[in-house]
């Protein structure tokens, strides 16, 4: 069984790639969507490692809010116009939810 978790970011910490990867190795596959918003889209910035996710979503509000284009953001990264909607959206899909 495949499980699909959609999980919301507000606060960035260290910890944070080093959980997921915990996550991933407890589960096995699993379809992994991280969503950030609020302070958390700022760890987007600059030289950073990404977590090794299916995908990771940005809040359009949030890096408006922050004052960062999304063109600063990494390859890959997904802005989303809600961050909090996406995951409305995932938990209506059946999707499992975690705030980390």
């Amino acid at each position: 069984m495949e499980h699909r978790i959609v999980i919301q970011v507000e606060h960035y910490g260290s910890g944070l790639t080093a959980r997921l990867a915990e996550m991933q190795a407890d589960l096995g596959a699993a379809n992994i969507e991280v969503v950030l918003h609020g302070e958390a889209v700022r760890a987007l910035i600059g030289d950073v490692q990404l977590p090794l996710v299916n995908s990771i979503i940005a809040c359009q509000r949030a890096l408006r809010s922050q004052q960062i284009d999304p063109e600063q953001l990494p390859a890959g990264v997904q802005v989303v116009p809600s961050g909090l909607a996406q995951i409305v959206r995932r938990q209506t899909e059946g999707w499992a939810y975690l705030k980390l």
